[in-house]
């Protein structure tokens, strides 16, 4: 049976400009509630100016996953002032809620003894 006929089919929203409070989709303005830019970072002036200054330098991508060979000196500069500012002994910055999730439960398994309980939130799971 199709898709469509079970029900089951997800058209994507096109989101026509910046993600913002206030934004467009698929032709409609609507109040973005589900952006994941709840501080409006996207589109704050001076991120936008030091993005521009990063691609600059260093181009528009890693050219491969950090565990590779994607470790820049700016995520190594990234974390070191995150773990200062936190006052923590170090940081781990992951590239997206996905990776962050399978990286925290994977170490959290694999340095585990005994029964181990791993608690879940609803953002992880919509994550994973």
């Amino acid at each position: 049976m199709a898709l469509k006929a079970q029900g089951l089919y997800r058209r994507l929203r096109i989101l026509e400009e910046e993600q913002r409070a206030h934004t467009t989709f698929d032709g409609r303005s609507v109040v973005n509630l589900s952006s994941n830019n709840y501080l409006g970072l996207t589109t704050h002036p001076r991120l936008r100016e030091r993005a521009l200054d990063a691609v600059r330098e260093f181009g528009v991508g890693s050219g491969s996953v950090r565990t590779i060979a994607g470790t820049m000196a700016i995520h190594m500069e990234l974390e070191r002032r995150l773990a200062e500012f936190k006052r923590t002994e170090a940081v781990v910055v992951f590239q997206s809620g996905f990776t962050a999730n399978a990286g925290t439960v994977s170490s959290m398994r694999a340095s585990s003894v005994g029964d181990t309980t791993v608690m879940s939130c609803m953002m992880m799971e919509a994550e994973m």
